[in-house]
């Protein structure tokens, strides 16, 4: 297998919060740079954020990546899917090319705010 693509069902969101705790605990368990870790998963060599809960892995480059995915959602009861590629995935050339989702907001961040 050369990639996947992982994707992690979010929970329903509560009304009084934009995210749901469990998703926000998933999230910084899962995607922030840990103290052992000198970079955050989605800025990791092989990876690739898709959407708020969609990641292309590459094995390959980052085999690590993927464990630490699949671990966090079961440690935090997330249910996900796991797509298998068995070739580097090769995108349809009159679409748009999927680029690392860089300076986007950090739910984290936005959820200990008080407004």
């Amino acid at each position: 297998m050369h990639s996947a693509i992982v994707v992690i069902n979010m929970p329903e969101k509560l009304e009084t919060a934009a995210h749901h705790p469990k998703w926000l605990a998933f999230l910084k368990a899962a995607t922030l740079a840990a103290e052992s870790m000198a970079v955050a998963l989605g800025e990791q060599t092989g990876v690739l954020q898709l959407a708020e809960n969609v990641w292309q892995v590459n094995f390959q480059d980052n085999p690590g990546a993927f464990a630490r995915l699949v671990s966090c959602a079961m440690h935090h009861q997330l249910s996900y899917g796991i797509l298998q590629l068995k070739d580097a995935p090769t995108w349809h050339p009159a679409s748009f090319q999927p680029k690392p989702r860089l300076n986007r907001p950090n739910p984290i961040d936005a959820s200990s705010r008080s407004d």
